[in-house]
């Protein structure tokens, strides 16, 4: 098996409800990967009740947040994504800003959000290089990471409306649980979606965690239901997506989300823009260690319909490439999937 070193290890502190630290993680994301980690190692039955209990006394799993994507660029660090309708959102951080402190002291993921809980920080932000700091007022909350991520992908829903058509848009942050497949059937089947005339699901950061069969929503062989009830009022029930589609990916799209990346491209149920996949599919599973810690360890590799992802991702259809440095909030790739989906609608 190749990579098996995606190892890391990852020490443990209590604060109120339980919570994960780590200086071994570069970003917010990862520390929510690990929590979503043991979430499944819960659901799916890997360690005994008993085990899990002891291990975290008890307590939800609960990280300080306030709902920013962090990525290191030549020893600066960025603002890579805003979670929809996050604390960070509603303070006015963009994508694209450099944190240049958070209180005076650098930024680091946990440790300048842990002691200040329901308190406000001062961010320190660029939003260009040749500017004056700015100060931004946020509050960290302490939430688990699974309902962050199912929250912000339902307040990413929206339509666009672009050369006369409505195009529907939903960022899935996580894919790790059935819960976030289940809102998206929901948005286009009878929410805020189900007027649109195409979609975009953007899987760009956060997690994987998908399964191959969620891309059965695009099978078009399944009968629509339409119903009278005795006072003549009509419905009509179709959990499936049939019409244009557009999966947005970048590097950092991992995981499960590359197998259903994968899926869309080789069978023509989507059209991929942005960049290649991270190319990141090994398994892996946490163990418990004597003095306390865990360690994730890469312990499967995957075959996709016999061909070898890791290290390779996947390469869209239309590639766009984004520098999020200083973007100021500007995403040119779903302004891409607006424009290419507005011409796909007209062309029909």
């Amino acid at each position: 098996m190749k990579n098996i070193l995606r190892i890391w290890t990852i020490n443990l502190f209590l604060i109120g409800p339980f919570v994960f630290d780590s200086n071994a993680l570069e970003n917010q994301v990862s520390y929510a990967a690990l929590f979503e980690a043991t979430c499944q190692l819960i659901e799916k039955n890997f360690y005994k009740p008993s085990f899990i209990q002891k291990t975290f006394n008890n307590k939800n799993i609960m990280y300080p947040t306030i709902g920013i994507i962090t990525e290191t660029i030549d020893n600066h660090i960025f603002i890579a994504s805003v979670l929809s309708g996050s604390n960070a959102e509603q303070a006015g951080l963009l994508c694209g800003d450099e944190i240049i402190a958070v209180n005076g002291s650098p930024f680091e993921p946990i440790n300048s959000l842990k002691e200040n809980i329901w308190k406000q920080v001062t961010f320190s932000i660029k939003r260009s290089p040749n500017e004056n700091i700015q100060s931004f007022i946020v509050t960290p909350s302490l939430v688990n990471p699974k309902t962050e991520m199912l929250e912000a992908e339902k307040s990413s829903i929206r339509l666009i409306e672009t050369q006369g058509k409505k195009i529907g848009y939903i960022h899935i942050y996580s894919y790790a649980g059935q819960e976030y497949q289940d809102e998206l059937i929901s948005a286009f089947s009878q929410g805020a979606l189900k007027d649109a005339d195409a979609l975009i699901i953007d899987l760009r950061y956060g997690l994987g965690g998908a399964d191959p069969s969620y891309l059965n929503i695009f099978n078009p062989n399944i009968p629509i239901i339409s119903s009278k009830d005795t006072s003549g009022n009509t419905s009509v029930y179709d959990p499936q997506w049939r019409r244009p589609t557009v999966f947005l990916v970048n590097k950092a799209s991992r995981s499960g989300k590359e197998i259903l990346v994968f899926g869309a491209k080789k069978y023509k149920l989507a059209t991929i823009i942005g960049e290649r996949t991270a190319g990141a599919v090994l398994g892996a599973r946490l163990f418990p260690l004597f003095n306390g810690d865990f360690l994730y360890l890469a312990c499967r590799s995957s075959l996709i319909d016999g061909v070898d992802l890791e290290g390779i991702g996947v390469a869209p259809d239309i590639e766009v490439s984004m520098d999020i440095r200083y973007c100021e909030g500007k995403d040119i790739q779903i302004e891409k999937a607006l424009e290419f989906l507005a011409d796909t609608l007209r062309s029909q």
